[in-house]
């Protein structure tokens, strides 16, 4: 399984730490037909993050569709990316209308970044999707408290869908879920 980012990325220069123009990704709907292609022919998975609307309605109509992606789809819905135009807020609302459009049988999870990863992630659970936390997206267990590892973030959420009353895949079940049997 690989990430497979459904669509241009623009990182406007006024972040701090970048200078010069804006910085555009060119994650054009040629470059995401032949990348999935390629996967399909590797037999990789892809998990599809999709930042808005039009990069869910390409991954659906250029990916799934024409049955270039392995198993049931897999999407990952990345909300309060600030710092990349075209990106969502994340609300429960935005998450709702993700959900909503997704082809039935999808899997899918919510990746909030940054003070919003807490709150997306029990939406997601909340709606039956699948989790995920990590530094990467986060580095506060709480505000003003940095977390002091990914496990810390793993073990409160691991908590909360039990309590919830999910039960936590193992990774062979995991893989077993989303229809990936090769193992490198």
């Amino acid at each position: 399984m690989a990430s497979l980012d459904c669509g241009i990325v623009v990182i406007p220069s006024r972040v701090p730490d970048l200078e010069g123009p804006d910085r555009v990704i060119g994650w054009t709907r040629r470059w995401l037909v032949e990348t999935a292609t390629k996967m399909k022919a590797l037999g990789i998975k892809p998990e599809m993050e999709i930042f808005n609307d039009a990069q869910l309605e390409d991954a659906i109509n250029l990916l799934v569709k024409p049955g270039l992606i392995i198993g049931n789809p897999t999407f990952t819905f990345v909300m309060n990316m600030k710092t990349s135009q075209g990106g969502v807020e994340w609300s429960m609302e935005n998450l709702a209308h993700f959900v909503r459009k997704t082809p039935p049988g999808s899997m899918f999870g919510t990746m909030g970044v940054g003070a919003s990863q807490y709150f997306a992630t029990l939406g997601s659970l909340l709606y039956g999707g699948n989790i995920r936390v990590g530094f990467e997206d986060n580095i506060y267990y709480r505000k003003g408290e940095l977390a002091t590892s990914n496990a810390q973030l793993v073990e409160r959420i691991v908590k909360v869908a039990r309590d919830l009353g999910y039960e936590i895949a193992s990774p062979d079940e995991a893989r077993e879920m989303m229809g990936i049997t090769k193992r490198l």
